[in-house]
């Protein structure tokens, strides 16, 4: 809950690797936020073979984004689970039409940009480790796993795989 008891309803937003989802994670340890990722949502979707899942796969394989009638209705869909909390979403929306049809559905309180340099974004990815069952990112500068390669929690491997 945010002051006076309030829903937060907040959204952050800049290109992939500009660091969404480590600032979410930062936010969430100290606030009573829900986050919500689309890169996540995405990611499940695909591994329960959903439809979106279906559809969205090969636009994440060459990665493309995710067409506004496949993103859209799946994130106002999940949203909905979140009505009764505060939440802080991330990698949603990446366009105005999106954008729009977000507002039209919630009233958006707090929206964060992370402008970051072309030079940062284009580093991250080779400094980024991800365990793909859980989602947890890793980065050998900001956020190195204790042993090379391998998830801190499961001792499995890590791959370098991008998140958005």
């Amino acid at each position: 809950m945010g002051a006076a008891g309030q829903l937060l309803c907040a959204v952050v937003m800049g290109s992939p690797g500009s660091g969404k989802h480590t600032l979410c994670l930062l936010i969430t340890r100290h606030f009573a936020l829900k986050k919500f990722s689309s890169g996540d949502l995405l990611r499940d979707n695909i591994k329960r073979g959903t439809q979106a899942g279906v559809l969205a796969w090969p636009f994440m394989k060459r990665g493309a984004l995710i067409r506004d009638n496949i993103m859209t209705p799946l994130t106002l869909q999940e949203l909905e689970h979140l009505a009764p909390c505060s939440w802080l979403l991330s990698g949603f929306p990446r366009n105005l039409p999106q954008a729009e049809a977000l507002e039209r559905a919630y009233q958006t309180h707090l929206v964060l940009h992370l402008n970051v340099p072309f030079e940062a974004i284009m580093q991250r990815p080779s400094d980024r480790w991800v365990h793909p069952p859980s989602g947890r990112v890793y980065d050998v500068v900001f956020n190195p796993p204790k042993v090379v390669g391998v998830d801190d929690l499961t001792g499995e491997p890590l791959t370098g795989e991008a998140r958005g």
